[in-house]
């Protein structure tokens, strides 16, 4: 099954989102846009989101015609 190209990651914390864009990052994806943090009117925070997509990998060589 192929990885998908565009993903969005939530958590609750700054650190829970970290961790988890950080082990994106090592299987092949790269931020994309801007952190979102989400609070609610009191202005406690109740979410953080970043989206990421996969870094695109170089085309394989054509296949050598046999002589």
């Amino acid at each position: 099954m192929s990885k998908p190209i565009y993903i969005i990651i939530e958590k609750r914390t700054d650190t829970a989102l970290a961790e988890e864009v950080n082990k994106k990052i090592r299987e092949g994806y790269v931020p994309h846009g801007n952190l979102v943090i989400c609070a609610d009117q009191a202005g406690f925070t109740q979410s953080y989101t970043q989206a990421l997509l996969l870094r695109a990998q170089p085309a394989a060589a054509p296949a050598k015609p046999k002589a």
